[in-house]
């Protein structure tokens, strides 16, 4: 199973050089990512329920 966008984007944070971009510009930096528009307004708001909400829903999603 291939690794969804949210936890790929996640994961992309752990690098310094990504943290800064990301700070520097949020929406740009999530212009890289195909999040739908729910996961993309949570990273934003830094809504963690919803963050995490999304990334179990597309986890369950690809296991179907």
């Amino acid at each position: 199973m291939a690794l969804d966008k949210p936890y790929q984007f996640a994961m992309s944070l752990m690098k310094p050089e990504n943290r800064e971009r990301f700070l520097d510009d949020q929406a740009g930096y999530l212009d890289d990512w195909d999040l739908n528009p729910v996961q993309r307004r949570a990273v934003l708001d830094m809504d963690l329920n919803t963050m995490i909400a999304e990334v179990d829903a597309e986890t369950f999603e690809d296991a179907a």
